[in-house]
């Protein structure tokens, strides 16, 4: 059987059988101090080995990758579930790197000094690559939706920066132009030095990657 678990802020939070509700009200399981959060926001049901979230009919909704939940939708190791401004990550079972979180500074620099990537799935194949740039590019989507995208500026940067510390390999031109529009979309959130500092850093390990 797999382990699940929730990783929030740092903190990791294991699921067991059963509910775990996520939401501001100190009797959640996961509780949240961002004002867009319901008191009870949503809920983590597991069942053996499937993992759902329901959406507690919520003021501003519960997203996973971009995508507003409707109805209990399953969850896989690496979704992001967005709860107002919080985003928690979902973790399967052991599948971590060790040295995530020194090969991470060399792309963020002091930007993000407190960031954690000790535990980024590692992603080998075309495919699974793919579908990471389209998770960043939905996160971004979703944060744009919002009156003030720049509230969760720093989650979709870390995970830009961990699909880029989880692909060694040289980029091609299309993965290459996607990338620069999720940077230059970024940076616009918040035009002050440090965003400036980490959009040059961020585009110069892009620019390093393109091979054709």
């Amino acid at each position: 059987m797999q382990s699940f678990w929730i990783k929030y802020q740092g903190t990791r939070f294991p699921l067991r059988r059963g509910e775990t509700v996520v939401g501001r009200s100190p009797y959640c399981t996961i509780v949240l101090s961002n004002a867009l959060a319901s008191r009870q926001h949503c809920a983590l049901r597991l069942d053996g080995d499937t993992l759902l979230v329901t959406d507690l009919t919520s003021a501003n909704g519960t997203w996973v990758n971009g995508e507003r939940v409707v109805e209990p939708r399953p969850l896989r190791h690496g979704d992001l579930v967005r709860v107002g401004t919080d985003v928690l990550e979902v973790r399967v079972s052991d599948r971590t790197t060790a040295t995530g979180a020194q090969r991470a500074r060399s792309i963020t620099g002091d930007a993000h000094p407190a960031a954690d990537f000790s535990d980024v799935a590692e992603e080998t194949s075309t495919q699974s690559q793919a579908v990471s740039i389209e998770l960043v590019e939905a996160l971004v989507r979703s944060a744009k939706s919002t009156r003030r995208p720049s509230m969760t500026m720093a989650t979709v940067q870390r995970t830009l920066e961990a699909l880029l510390e989880q692909r060694p390999e040289p980029l091609s031109r299309a993965d290459r132009t996607r990338l620069v529009a999720i940077v230059e979309t970024i940076a616009e959130w918040s035009p002050d030095r440090a965003t400036a500092d980490w959009r040059e850093r961020v585009l110069a390990v892009v620019g390093g990657r393109d091979s054709r």
